[in-house]
């Protein structure tokens, strides 16, 4: 069987457009990230939310923060870099970064930053999956009591 060299190359074509599309797809992805400056209780620990604060992801624009405030940063990519810049109560200024991923299921997470300013190396109590949970509840049995002088029917 003799393999036609056209038949070649546009397989290579096909393969090559497809790694493409996938890698396309990876880094162009958008999420939403939601940044949550309330007062939370981590491991029996209450951490307090901050006066104000500075929040900057990647080379986005620096948001500002302040008491109870939550933000929404949509990104591209699934690697992000978070910087956090506040100031102490003597007057110093402290800077958090570090790298996080997004995983690339998830269209919403949301970073607690009092969480992020005391567990900076734990991103697993820093971030987490933001979904709406809707619960409904479950429908109750009308008990129909029927006299027997009703004329409307009790069944459709």
């Amino acid at each position: 069987m003799k393999i036609n060299r056209q038949l070649i190359f546009i397989t290579v074509a096909i393969a090559l457009i497809l790694i493409l599309c996938v890698i396309l797809f990876h880094v162009g992805k958008q999420h939403s990230i939601l940044l949550d400056n309330k007062t939370i209780t981590v491991n029996e620990q209450e951490l307090k939310s901050l006066n104000l604060l500075e929040v900057k992801i990647d080379k986005y624009e620096e948001l500002e923060m302040y008491k109870n405030d939550r933000l929404q940063q949509d990104v591209v990519a699934q690697k992000h870099t978070i910087t956090v810049t506040y100031t102490d109560k003597d007057f110093n200024e402290i800077v958090t970064t570090r790298s996080f991923k997004v995983p690339l299921s998830e269209k919403m997470l949301i970073i607690y930053i009092p969480t992020f300013l005391e567990y900076p190396d734990n991103p697993e109590l820093w971030i987490e999956p933001f979904g709406i949970e809707i619960t409904v509840p479950e429908e109750e049995e009308i008990e129909v009591v029927d006299d027997g002088l009703s004329i409307i029917p009790t069944t459709f």
